[in-house]
């Protein structure tokens, strides 16, 4: 769906990747553990307040955070595909789309370079170019012809 906006558009298309992801939300459970010997002999225990890979609710409070931030920065969920995002573009006369799966994320705009900057000041950002694969899709862009195929 987004390749065709792309192509359509003639804007810029650009890969990205959270990384640790799930590390930057917290957890809303109480969850303990007991420190090992790797933590000089002390014998105790620590709560864990990070969504740690693993944990049943970890990958929900991730999305919730992730979606916050991207609503921050003005854009709105389609009620069709709830990971299919878009806002009026800065020219205001086109929109810029962005979708995600868990720490991925593909960006259509204009602006791309300005919204990775300002996200890499929340994540660590990797990417920032046009994908060559995207979850497990080859993509290649012929500008010429407006067309994105994958």
């Amino acid at each position: 769906m987004l390749g065709l906006m792309t192509a359509r558009s003639n804007k810029k298309l650009v890969s990205g990747d959270i990384g640790s992801a799930y590390l930057n939300s917290y957890t809303k459970e109480k969850i303990w553990t007991t420190l090992g010997p790797e933590f000089g002999g002390i014998a105790g225990r620590a709560q864990v307040i990070k969504s740690l890979y693993g944990l049943i609710t970890s990958a929900h409070a991730w999305f919730e955070l992730f979606t916050s931030t991207i609503r921050k920065y003005g854009f709105k969920s389609s009620s069709v595909m709830p990971c299919l995002w878009y806002k009026l573009a800065e020219e205001g006369e086109s929109y810029d789309y962005l979708s995600h799966h868990v720490d991925d994320f593909l960006i259509t705009s204009n602006e791309c370079n300005n919204f990775i900057k300002t996200l890499k000041k929340e994540y660590a950002v990797i990417g920032g170019e046009f994908p060559s694969m995207h979850l497990g899709m080859n993509l290649q862009q012929d500008k010429n012809e407006n067309s994105l195929m994958c």
